[in-house]
């Protein structure tokens, strides 16, 4: 699953009202760019839970000729019900399987996150960072068992949540239709279960959601093109 129904006002002020997973780089819609990665890492199925500017994004994705083994569906929202009910909404329509990745489409991950698929239980994708401000902070055991998501904390050296998931659909079956956050309810609750499990992953990490992020990230994809 793929979370695409972001306003993103944030990045307004360089991409425009467009949806941030097609913000431009260099003339290539960025989710393009993540396509293209995911499916090199053996992904083949995928469902895009969208709201703002879905239709763009639906045309988008119907403009590339994927090859015949490649799955690619969307789950539209009527309103904006937050990450949580977003993908509440898609487990409660679309036939999945038990268990499902979950990735954003304004995040860049170059590293190879395919095992994250056969972890059992719940996982978050956790990478060390050298100053936590703008992320926050993902306190695990030596089980690798997260036991704290700690907001605003002081800037440090830390593990942060690259926003990766692997989740049983379980955890999104008793919803109420409710807006939620997958932040500030769903993971909370997991964390409090002791259901919730860090992979700690190795690679680049670049959130486009920022200005000075979406701009670090398109210098480097002009300089390395295939990154």
């Amino acid at each position: 699953m793929v979370l695409a129904g972001g306003f993103g006002t944030r990045l307004r002020s360089v991409t425009g009202p467009k949806p941030k997973a097609l913000a431009s780089i260099s003339g290539k819609p960025f989710l393009s760019i993540l396509m293209e990665k995911w499916i090199s890492h053996g992904f083949e199925k995928f469902v895009f839970l969208l709201g703002y500017g879905s239709q763009e994004i639906i045309d988008t994705l119907n403009s590339y000729n994927f090859s015949a083994k490649i799955s690619i569906s969307w789950s539209v929202e009527s309103k904006p019900l937050g990450t949580g009910g977003a993908v509440s909404l898609a487990v409660r329509n679309m036939k999945l399987e038990n268990s499902f990745c979950l990735a954003n489409s304004d995040t860049w991950l170059d590293g190879d996150l395919r095992s994250m698929r056969f972890l059992p239980g719940n996982n978050v994708a956790v990478i060390k960072c050298a100053k936590n401000e703008r992320y926050g902070e993902v306190v695990f055991d030596e089980k690798q068992a997260v036991t704290e998501f700690i907001k605003n904390s002081e800037t440090r050296q830390a593990y942060v949540n690259v926003g990766f998931y692997k989740f049983n659909k379980s955890v999104f079956l008793n919803w109420d239709g409710e807006n939620h956050s997958l932040e500030e309810t769903v993971l909370p609750s997991l964390v409090n279960r002791r259901n919730l499990n860090c992979y700690v992953y190795n690679g680049n990490f670049i959130d486009i959601g920022v200005p000075d992020d979406y701009k670090k990230f398109v210098g480097i994809y002009n300089e390395e093109k295939n990154i």
